[in-house]
């Protein structure tokens, strides 16, 4: 039986209102399911993922704002769309909370979704950042619309910052202190640049680099938390995330949250629709990860191979053509020796303190 955690990534909503600074989301390629029987299929490839023992965890309904796309009814409301919503543990919307017809999707969804755990990725313009009283209206709007919903849950808005604007050089603690502090969360950070259809692997690369010099420049033991970081444990690699759109299947690296592309490099070549042809996809990318490993810079020795591995970060490497560390190193190293010392219940060791420093 299988351990993994699967999320499901259905990227089926059609067009979006909004321009927020950051985002590759192409809002119209999107067409709902490719085919009307992809729906059914989908339904039959996780029933089967269940049986195979995965727990069926995330429901990603996007890319765009549930509440400007133009087709989110007609998604919602297709036949045995429910009977696929309820194989898995929770839903997951994206939307800014911003558009004038709050007020309409709360009444809608309560009635829709009833009995559904719904939660929502609440994207933040990077632009409100510096300004508090934007935040402090996004907190209100957000505010007012989950209190217009009835939910038999308390639904969780977790804050998401497009990782490409918010990658320049900035103070990453400062920045995440500035949204809790309205927003009472921490927000989370998503490589979303990688699904432009015209995106540059340098800029991509680019915008990882950028990322990753703010993690290491402020992660350390007491803090990581905090900031929404986390790499590098036992659990890496525990959880299966897989993408649909237009009728074909991808798999997203893991970096700060699955990078979902749909460049040809992370497309799975489903035929049958088969758990098996997802499963023996990802081992022929591992065993070539492994394989390949002499050729990385730094990799060979390091402690965060396997996790790496795992997350699809030496597929990520090979498609942005660098033989460099993508991931953020000295912040993994930090993290690790402090929260390992913890768990254990010891005090930390003095590398430990020196690494959290």
């Amino acid at each position: 039986m299988s351990p993994f955690h699967l999320d499901l990534i259905l990227d089926l909503l059609h067009g979006c209102r909004w321009a927020c600074g950051g985002c590759g989301v192409e809002k119209t390629a999107q067409l709902g399911w490719a085919a009307p029987e992809d729906l059914d299929r989908t339904i039959a490839l996780m029933k089967e993922f269940s049986r195979q023992g995965y727990v069926l965890d995330h429901f990603e309904i996007g890319p765009t704002d549930f509440m400007t796309a133009s087709n989110t009814r007609e998604v919602f409301e297709q036949r045995r769309f429910k009977e696929l919503q309820g194989l898995f543990r929770s839903t997951l919307l994206n939307t800014t909370f911003l558009d004038d017809s709050a007020e309409e999707w709360a009444d809608y969804l309560s009635s829709a979704m009833a009995d559904r755990r719904i939660n929502f990725f609440h994207v933040i313009d990077p632009f409100a950042l510096g300004d508090p009283e934007r935040l402090e209206l996004l907190r209100r709007k957000r505010d007012r619309f989950l209190g217009l919903c009835r939910f038999p849950h308390d639904p969780f808005p977790h804050p998401l910052l497009n990782a490409e604007f918010v990658g320049q050089e900035f103070d990453l603690k400062q920045v995440s202190d500035s949204v809790f502090r309205i927003l009472g969360r921490k927000p989370y950070h998503t490589f979303s640049v990688a699904r432009g259809a015209h995106v540059s692997e340098r800029r991509l690369l680019q915008a990882i680099e950028r990322l990753n010099r703010n993690f290491d420049r402020a992660v350390n033991g007491e803090d990581a938390k905090a900031l929404n970081f986390y790499y590098g444990s036992q659990r890496d690699g525990l959880s299966r995330h897989y993408a649909y759109r237009n009728g074909q299947w991808y798999w997203p690296p893991i970096l700060y949250s699955p990078l979902v592309s749909f460049c040809e490099d992370f497309h799975i070549p489903v035929k049958d629709w088969k758990v098996e042809e997802f499963e023996t996809w990802e081992k022929t990318v591992m065993m070539e990860s492994y394989l390949g490993l002499d050729q990385k810079t730094d990799c060979v020795d390091c402690a965060f191979t396997g996790a790496c591995a795992k997350n699809g970060l030496f597929k990520l490497q090979d498609y942005l053509d660098t033989k460099n560390c993508i991931a953020p190193r000295e912040a993994l190293h930090r993290w690790n020796a402090a929260t390992s010392a913890f768990r254990a219940g010891y005090p930390a060791t003095k590398d430990a303190r020196n690494a959290s420093t």
